[in-house]
């Protein structure tokens, strides 16, 4: 048998995606799909999730659409199902938003209790950002964790369903973790800044999220210039992580407004995207705001799931 879904041409649509599916059938009575061979081609933004065959002659695929929000996603029965070059008929379509999994590394350190704004520390205009971030990953179908970054890297929450539990430490309702930056001269002058450790180890809480799962990486940090951090090492892991085909995407948000801790965090997002949040020792404006909280909603609604149900003769 030859499956193949594609999506029919339209002006208002997308252009002809294809995605072939070869099943090896073994002629036995009862009829049984003894094994099934997914491929993709030249269609980088779909990936087949899964195929559901035990219910022949019924089948159900689940494609993933990645990069396309499901808002554009008007119309699932625009995609056609053929076998052998014969249109099947399309039981049930549906979208959901493709779940993610979003890790969250927020720099705790003395660095974020400067007064880089006259009257304000940099933890204080970083919380409530890091607050919203996850009030508005719990609006939808999100796993998330939480590692802070002091002198040591510490893994607060583990990838989680329970986005509550995050939203109470950062609320300081946590009475195993004080969600709190350091105090200043808490530190030694020699102490470490392990950043690019928080960040390696946030890609590996990552590497583990189910297949399926969107991966983000978002960090929060004041950056040190006086401290090399290893970039090669960082960018590395993301090279691997796509070519494992679990790419993930990265945000960084810079609380300093020293040009060398900017360039230092900005030399971390080749591939991402880096939002100085604090420059010329002010406040965020309103403008600086919506750019951020845009990137929150975008990072969550990147992706859908069609699932399509056909019928085989």
């Amino acid at each position: 048998m030859f499956l193949q879904i594609h999506q029919a041409h339209s002006a208002r649509r997308w252009r002809s995606l294809a995605i072939i599916i070869g099943i090896l059938v073994a002629l036995v009575l009862p009829l049984t799909l003894d094994s099934t061979t997914i491929t993709a081609q030249s269609v980088p933004q779909l990936r087949i999730v899964r195929t559901d065959l035990n219910q022949f002659p019924v089948i159900e695929v689940t494609v993933e659409v990645r990069d396309r929000p499901i808002s554009t996603l008007t119309d699932t029965t625009d995609f056609q199902v053929s076998l052998d070059s014969t249109d099947l008929p399309l039981i049930e379509s549906r979208s959901t938003q493709t779940p993610g999994a979003t890790m969250i590394v927020t720099d705790l350190s003395s660095r974020m209790s400067e007064r880089v704004i006259a009257y304000l520390p940099s933890f204080e205009v970083m919380q409530p950002l890091v607050s919203h971030l996850v009030s508005e990953l719990q609006s939808g179908d999100q796993r998330a964790g939480l590692i802070v970054v002091t002198d040591e890297v510490r893994i607060v929450h583990s990838l989680t369903n329970d986005l509550g539990a995050i939203a109470n430490t950062l609320g300081r309702s946590n009475t195993q973790f004080l969600f709190e930056a350091q105090p200043l001269d808490s530190s030694a002058p020699d102490a470490a800044y392990p950043l690019d450790t928080a960040i390696l180890d946030a890609l590996a809480q990552l590497a583990d999220a189910p297949a399926e799962q969107l991966r983000t990486l978002v960090v929060f940090a004041a950056g040190d210039p006086s401290r090399e951090l290893n970039t090669t090492a960082v960018r590395l892991a993301f090279d691997n992580a796509r070519a494992a085909d679990r790419p993930v995407q990265l945000l960084v948000y810079g609380f300093n407004s020293d040009p060398a801790a900017i360039e230092q965090l900005r030399a971390f997002t080749a591939d991402g995207q880096f939002t100085p949040v604090i420059t010329d020792a002010q406040v965020p404006s309103p403008e600086v705001k919506r750019q951020i909280f845009t990137q929150y909603a975008n990072l969550i609604d990147r992706g859908a799931l069609i699932t399509l149900r056909v019928e085989a003769p």
